[in-house]
């Protein structure tokens, strides 16, 4: 399990969390990062790293992420993310459960964002099986039930191999195999409920990565 020494009890983010984010999106530099940094001590870092270690007893390790930007590649030289996240990596032994904070409010997130071709590979086959994909379509109804969506990745044809008149094309055209959901700020999220709704949400999310683990696998 990962340490979060400074976890203390987790009491929702504050309204100064989102404003701190606010202000970095108007001026994402280092003067401005130097001068609240202790905002985003307070405001950010601290509830986050008690909400991931409420979260490990029942999710496994969560790993906070830095705050900082990865610019060696980028044309963009912002130093600094617009948004705190923190994950529980390989739930179930495949995917991941996620957690995303910022102005927009709370992303939720789970199962593959973006799968390897070899992932993809085994996925398509394992839906050209009817019983398959119909268990499938079991798991996304339940999930949208809980106002979880599959991610809109796909490719505009038939992937290569696969005839374009397969019944579930719909299914074999899929780029992600992960599923989300974005709550809007609000009261609830400087309260007792934000842990709800985050344990609920990755409960949930949970069925999606236990589904993968079952007929996609985590990996040769």
């Amino acid at each position: 399990m990962v340490e979060h020494p400074a976890a203390g009890p987790f009491e929702g983010f504050r309204e100064q969390a989102l404003e701190f984010y606010a202000g970095l999106e108007a001026e994402n530099s280092k003067a401005y990062w130097q001068a609240h940094r202790e905002t985003y001590e307070t405001e950010v870092a601290q509830p986050l790293a008690a909400l991931a270690a409420h979260l490990e007893p029942e999710f496994g390790a969560v790993k906070v992420f830095r705050p900082y930007r990865d610019v060696r590649f980028s044309k963009d030289k912002s130093p600094y993310q617009l948004h705190a996240s923190c994950a529980a990596e390989g739930h179930e032994g495949v995917g991941s459960l996620y957690l995303q904070l910022g102005l927009d409010g709370l992303l939720l997130a789970g199962g593959w964002w973006h799968p390897d071709t070899a992932v993809l590979t085994r996925f398509r086959r394992a839906v050209d099986d009817p019983s398959v994909a119909r268990s499938f379509d079991r798991c996304r109804d339940a999930l949208a039930a809980d106002g979880l969506e599959l991610d809109g990745f796909e490719l505009k044809t038939a992937p290569r191999g696969w005839d374009r008149d397969h019944p579930r094309m719909d299914l074999l055209r899929l780029r992600s195999l992960a599923f989300s959901s974005l709550r809007p700020a609000g009261p609830w999220l400087d309260s007792p409920e934000c842990l709800e709704v985050v344990t609920s949400t990755w409960r949930s999310l949970g069925r999606a990565n236990r589904w993968l683990a079952e007929h996609v696998g985590a990996g040769d």
